[in-house]
């Protein structure tokens, strides 16, 4: 038998590495592509049977030695709001550094383990600038936080991924968390989406929502005790900026959100052969200037995993708001507003949330300005209880 070179052996076994590699590679895109359908077919289904297993581990995590968390959320800050003129008079550098000052004695007094800001973070026509200001502001309290959009994050030329993308920054945000979530949501406009002269719009595909995601809650064991979701709210930008990925012709949790929020919370339960407790934060409320057309609130209720809702949008000073569904009921806990640049009044503030292990909320609705937060509302949510 004729023997093989050292160059032919050579050539034998860089075939072998190279086929190795392929099949790894291989391997890897078929797991990722079986993720992916799994995903895709959950959100697609209209059954409303979705039990997949959701990964927990590509969820980001926030770890305390029980598992308890204290969240601080602030909402509806509205940084830079006065525009290029406010810009240009100072006032804008007041009133965001009034918000930086209260933000900063909130954290002092209350440390909380993770800071949420449920939209409406700005209201300007530089918003990429805007919001790299107000990430360094939120950034410096020195606590790990994320965001949700509201409907004033898609106005002017606030394109919701583009703004994303500015805190997509891990050495500038070290402390920010966050996942862009599903990105497959579509939707076709109907007659009940639009308002009045927007019809045009109608029958037209969108996409809804970005920054659907959860955070889990861990203790020091690595076990789950709990995830704190975040759903994008939507806007009504479509009919003035079509051109934007994620605008949509009003604010709504659309079908496939709820599809998908469904999906997670069946996966949780897969996962840690539970009903695990969850939190939910968007910026406007379940049922809310008519947030509610496509069953969102009964979908809630009826999973029975979340305690309680927290959004903002309408610039008030904290309420708890009971709200039924399906003949089930929930707490939705409308937030201290946190901006000073809309005056409806004058109260700005924050709201702490402890959630224990168990997934029961003692919530305090605070106001607070540079030098003091008192706590004017005091409320314990049980796991569970309607």
């Amino acid at each position: 038998m004729a023997r093989l070179g050292k160059g032919a052996k050579a050539g034998i076994a860089i075939a072998a590495v190279a086929a190795a590699a392929v099949m790894v590679l291989v391997s890897l895109m078929i797991a990722v592509a079986v993720r992916e359908n799994k995903l895709l077919d959950a959100v697609q289904r209209r059954e409303g049977q979705c039990s997949e297993y959701i990964y927990p581990d590509d969820y980001p995590s926030v770890v305390t030695p029980d598992g308890s968390l204290r969240i601080l959320q602030l909402t509806d800050i509205h940084f830079r709001n006065q525009g290029t003129f406010g810009a240009k008079i100072g006032v804008n550098d007041i009133l965001d550094s009034m918000f930086g000052s209260q933000a900063k004695k909130l954290v002092e007094q209350y440390d909380p383990d993770l800071i949420v800001v449920t939209g409406d973070l700005i209201t300007v026509e530089y918003a990429d600038e805007a919001y790299a200001m107000l990430g360094d502001v939120i950034q410096s309290l020195g606590v790990k936080w994320t965001v949700t959009m509201g409907n004033h994050d898609a106005t002017y030329n606030s394109d919701k991924l583009a703004l994303f993308n500015v805190f997509d920054d891990a050495e500038r945000y070290p402390d920010y968390i966050f996942s862009y979530g599903p990105t497959n949501f579509t939707h076709t406009v109907t007659e009940t989406d639009v308002r009045e002269g927007a019809e045009a719009l109608v029958g037209k595909t969108v996409n809804t929502g970005i920054g659907n995601f959860a955070i889990n809650i861990k203790n020091a064991a690595g076990e789950i005790t709990g995830a704190v979701v975040l759903m994008d709210s939507n806007d009504w930008n479509l009919e003035e900026h079509p051109e934007y990925k994620y605008s949509t012709p009003s604010a709504d949790f659309y079908p496939m959100q709820v599809e998908w929020y469904e999906w997670l919370i069946d996966g949780l339960e897969e996962y840690a052969g539970r009903t695990v407790p969850t939190t939910l934060f968007a910026h406007i409320g379940i049922g809310v200037d008519g947030t509610n057309r496509y069953g969102m609130g009964e979908t809630v209720t009826a999973k029975g995993s979340t305690t309680a809702v927290f959004y903002g949008h309408t610039h008030g000073e904290g309420r708890f708001v009971q709200s039924q569904f399906g003949g089930k009921e929930i707490m939705q806990v409308n937030g201290v507003k946190a901006g000073w640049q809309y005056m409806e009044n004058s109260n700005t503030g924050g709201t702490v949330i402890d959630v224990a292990p168990d997934g029961d909320l003692t919530v305090k609705l605070v106001q607070a300005n540079a030098v003091s937060a008192k706590v004017v509302q005091e409320r314990r949510i049980a796991f569970g209880e309607e």
